[in-house]
């Protein structure tokens, strides 16, 4: 959708570990780019390729995400915008286990 409102401060390198965050964070719910745009972005399945090409800048850090968009995003993946910025490689498994338990009955059909 529409990009506006204030943006934090980021660098190259942080927006390269917020992507890896969101993608990792998606593919544990087994969501596609386009579904996760559906449910936290505001786009429609009319908007099928923004959706996924929405996704997909915030992924690979091409474009720096807005805090409003972060903290969707955190809400649909059932995570804390901090888990974000986590440069571990590890997640609670309480997160593993709503990242695959509750995200796929979101979807809509």
């Amino acid at each position: 959708m529409g990009r506006k409102k204030a943006r934090y401060m980021s660098t190259p390198e942080a927006r390269k570990l917020i992507g890896t965050n969101i993608k990792r964070y998606r593919e544990i719910a087994g969501l596609e780019q386009h579904e996760l745009a559906y449910l936290a972005l505001g786009y429609t399945k009319e908007q099928k390729v923004a959706a996924q090409g929405a996704v997909s800048s915030l992924e690979t850090g091409e474009i720096e995400p807005l805090a409003s968009e972060l903290n969707c995003l955190a809400r649909v993946l059932t995570v804390r915008m901090g888990d974000f910025f986590n440069n571990s490689r590890y997640i609670d498994p309480r997160i593993q286990t709503r990242l695959k338990t509750l995200l796929p009955r979101m979807i809509p059909a």
